[in-house]
């Protein structure tokens, strides 16, 4: 890696401004490498236990099928940015651009069951692409004898893009059951698709008419109020384009202190297998027996699976999953030093926080955070998946 930096303000043809502190403009360029994991190379087996001749004996069953030809992910990263101080370095203010380039990227690729083997195997493939901005501010607000407050704000952006899939390799499609994400050129990795489902109240009631629905009937002629699209279509990216986070701490006389975490994420969809699975699949949600108590798009969901495309269709299921999360809060009370001091401490402190507190979103889900893969090779959805809990903590730190 390198790196440099320029104090452009500690030139002398640099202009006086009243406010600015410093400015400093500064550029790295890195290259590193992802190593595979350490059996991804290789194919090893598993002991189990096989039922021979009415009697149980030692066997070996496949558990991963390895590639020999496997070589380390290498990214290359360049960076540019700005570091900016005001009003003596009361606020301050970080702005860079990241492009990064991955190339023999890895993989986990499905393999055709004819072949014997396991359902995958990571390869080497093609190069992928992440650019985008960050900005952080700090500040500063009050600083004085029985009140400080300061507070740091960052936020920053992501357009992932699988530039190249490698030449000869077609789409990688994955999911599961009716789920499908795709490792297409163009696209974000592991982007959500699937066929468009349309719908139509026409005569304003409030419901969806199934009529003559099928997968080959065109609404509204033949009193059908849905119909799927003939081909898949890109949905949207799995994984956040925008984050943001805003953190502040106040402190009263020394002696208390106020700390918060808010953060953001956004710009991505979330499958909401659970709906799915309750709405059109089982058939035990709402939507399926009182469509007047629901919207139209849950009647959609339901018409779409149980009328048209029962063997793919999802796509009403895919849900923005934008939100806003407090964090965490906490409070803190630090005990005077000339009472620490009594007991032979050097400081005393009592802490009480909490974390996950609030979540506001759209989602109709649990939460818009969960996921049932744990980002495994990009795969991801919410399945009856436990959502982050909320708890409290209370902590006391003693120095001596």
């Amino acid at each position: 890696s390198l790196s440099t930096s320029w104090v452009l303000s500690d030139e002398p043809f640099f202009p006086t401004v009243p406010a600015l502190t410093n400015l400093r403009l500064r550029a790295a360029w890195g290259k590193s490498g992802l190593r595979p994991s350490f059996r991804d190379a290789i194919t090893y087996y598993s002991p189990v236990s096989a039922r021979v001749g009415g009697s149980d004996v030692t066997a070996v069953t496949l558990s991963g099928t390895g590639n020999p030809d496997l070589r380390p992910e290498i990214s290359t990263e360049l960076e540019v940015g700005a570091d900016i101080g005001l009003f003596s370095d009361r606020l301050g203010l970080e702005l860079t651009y990241y492009d990064k380039l991955s190339e023999d990227a890895l993989v986990q690729r499905r393999l055709a069951p004819s072949l014997g083997l396991t359902i995958s195997r990571y390869d080497n493939i093609g190069s992928v692409a992440n650019r985008g901005f960050e900005a952080l501010v700090n500040a500063r607000v009050l600083e004085l004898p029985s009140l400080q407050w300061d507070f740091t704000l960052s936020a920053s952006t992501n357009k992932n893009e699988l530039v190249e899939l490698g030449e000869g390799i077609e789409p990688i499609i994955f999911g599961s059951n009716r789920l499908e994400q795709r490792h297409i050129e163009g696209y974000p990795l592991g982007g959500f698709w699937g066929k468009e489902v349309s719908y139509h109240d026409v005569n304003g009631d409030g419901l969806l008419t199934v009529g003559a629905c099928s997968s080959t009937v065109v609404y509204p002629a033949t009193g059908c109020e849905v119909a799927v699209a003939p081909e898949s279509d890109y949905i949207g990216s799995p994984l956040p384009t925008r984050e943001a986070a805003f953190s502040t701490n106040v402190t009263l006389f020394n002696f208390v202190k106020l700390s918060g975490l808010v953060d953001y994420k956004g710009g991505h969809k979330q499958m909401n297998f659970t709906r799915f699975d309750r709405c059109s699949w089982e058939i035990i949600c709402e939507a399926a027996y009182v469509p007047t108590a629901t919207n139209l798009r849950d009647q959609a969901g339901v018409i779409a699976f149980n009328y048209l495309e029962p063997s793919v269709n999802t796509y009403v299921y895919y849900e923005d999953s934008d939100f806003v999360k407090l964090r965490e809060l906490s409070l803190t009370l630090m005990a005077p030093d000339r009472f620490a001091s009594r007991f032979g401490m050097s400081g005393l402190r009592l802490t009480l926080s909490g974390r996950n507190l609030a979540t506001w979103t759209d989602y109709t889900g649990f939460d818009p955070e969960v996921n049932s893969f744990g980002l495994s090779n990009f795969q991801t959805y919410d399945y009856y998946t436990q959502a982050p809990l909320r708890y409290y903590t209370a902590r006391i730190d003693v120095n001596f």
